[in-house]
Parts: structure tokens; sequence; C-alpha cells
């Protein structure tokens, strides 16, 4: 295996299989060590998964904190163990009207608190919560601040709700349709769940596993560095300069011009528009985020 292919992929993933078994085809059909995704996709749901690979895994952070875009279809009068189809049906209840949805889709847009599902990778006390779920345990878990910023509805018929949701990093569209059901005096559950969006990225332009080869492009990651406020991009042509970054040399204010110190954080990139390193602004020195050598 080798580690010289480095960059990230957008895939489409299928349902039926788990992120990680995604993310595992990709890494041998390319023959490399590293590879990672940045945001879980239930086995039930497909769409946009973005796939890092080689020494540009350690961006990850960025990725994973940018607002994601879903098409998710939702039952009502009916909840599921799990809040998926994979689950079994353990509540019944009766069908909203559409009046009732509308208003729905309106109270739960904002800023909120949402408890994660029983079945999901969340940790308490050290053990996965679907884990304990598995056991017959019934495990607590926390609420958590999320933000869905828009409900477009679609469609609402013979009970089953089409809409397209854009959130925050750590929002549960299947807590959202228990959330909804509840809320509605019935129940609901997720039926099927498409990832349609991350920060910029869309999934019109993923691959699909059959298509992906180890020929398909290799996005470099400058291409999502320009997407993002708040990072600046640094270009580094001396061949010194260069080499002490690569080293780990600190940079000093030497090696910027006014503008980049506007960026809290600053990329500095090579002359084939590798990433050198990520840098943080501290406003009188610099920290490394991380070296790509």
């Amino acid at each position: 295996m080798t580690e010289d292919i480095s960059g990230f992929v957008l895939l489409n993933k299928p349902s039926g299989i788990t992120s990680f078994q995604a993310v595992n085809t990709i890494r041998k059909r390319l023959g490399i060590k590293k590879a990672g995704h940045t945001g879980t996709l239930d086995k039930f749901a497909r769409g946009l998964l973005i796939i890092l690979l080689g020494k540009y895994t350690r961006l990850a952070p960025f990725f994973t904190k940018l607002d994601k875009r879903y098409r998710a279809v939702i039952v009502f009068g009916q909840e599921t163990d799990t809040l998926d189809p994979e689950g079994k049906i353990v509540k019944t209840g009766r069908i909203p009207g559409y009046e009732t949805i509308m208003n729905l889709t309106i109270k739960f847009t904002g800023v909120m608190e949402q408890v994660p599902p029983v079945y999901s990778a969340v940790h308490i006390n050290g053990v996965r919560a679907y884990k304990a779920a598995l056991k017959g345990e019934n495990p607590i878990l926390s609420s958590r601040k999320v933000r869905i910023s828009e409900i477009s509805l679609i469609t609402y018929k013979d009970a089953e709700l089409k809409i397209d949701i854009t959130c925050s990093k750590g929002t549960y569209i299947r807590s959202l349709a228990r959330d909804m059901g509840a809320e509605a005096s019935s129940c609901a559950y997720v039926r099927a769940l498409k990832r349609i969006g991350i920060g910029d990225f869309k999934i019109e332009d993923a691959v699909t596993l059959e298509e992906f080869t180890e020929n398909s492009i290799i996005v470099q990651p400058v291409r999502f560095l320009t997407k993002l406020s708040g990072i600046g991009l640094v270009n580094i042509e001396d061949e010194i300069r260069i080499k002490k970054i690569l080293n780990g040399v600190v940079p000093d204010k030497s090696f910027f011009n006014k503008k980049d110190l506007q960026s809290s954080i600053l990329a500095l990139i090579g002359k084939q528009g590798e990433i050198l390193a990520m840098v943080k602004n501290l406003g009188d020195h610099y920290r490394y985020i991380s070296v790509f050598n």
C-alpha cells in the first residue's frame, strides 16, 4: 500500500452499507492505508459522503462542522424502535392533517435541544448507545443544542411527508421525525434519507461506488478551503520557506502580508497547489494546526 494519494472524494453512498464499509472500499481500490469520512450516514441512508485520503485526513475537523442538507421521507402514525425502516414498529398513532404538518415545519426550524436516538453511536459511560440498546438496556441520552436552518415541504400524502432539511452538525433527522410525531400527538419515523449537500458540496458532483476506480478524480482540498470564511490562503513560492514549514519551523509575520493577517486560520499553499500546513493566527504569534509533510 502507498500513501502517495492524498485529497478527498465526493462519494454517493448507497443504502445498505455502513459509512465505514464505503470508506474501506475506496481505501482498498486506491491501495492506501489512511482514509476516513467526515460525518456518518446511517446504513439505511444514502447520499453524499466526503472521504478524506492520506495525509489530508487531518482536515476532518474543517469538514465536520459544515452544515448538512438532507431529503427525508417521514412516515406519521407509526414509530420503530430504531426510528428508521430497519427497526420494528413499537408505536402507532393518528395521522396528522396538512395544516398540522405545515405548523411542524415552522416549529422545528431554529435552534433547539435535541435528544439523539437510542440506536445511535453516542457514547454513554464509554459504551455506544446502540450497543446498550441491543442488549435490552434503556440508555438515557442527554440533549444537545442543534440548529435547523430550513425545512422545505415537498409533498405530504398518505401519511408520508417528504421534506428538505438544512441543519447543523450533530442533528439527527431520526430524532427530528420522532419529535415531530410527538408534537403532532402521534408518532413518526424516517422511511428514507438522502444527504444532498455538505457545505457547498452537492450530491450531483459525487461519484458512485460502481463508478469509482483508481483513475477517478481525487479532489485537492484547496477547492474546499476557498469556500470557507475565516481561512486565508497564503501561497509559498520560496523553497527555503517551504522546507522550513515542512520541518515544523513556526512562521513569523515575515511569511505574510497584511491581507493574510486578517484571517484567523491560514492555509499555507505550495507551488503545486498542495497544502503545506494549516496555521492558527493568534494575533501576536502563530501556531501550527497541522503540517502536511
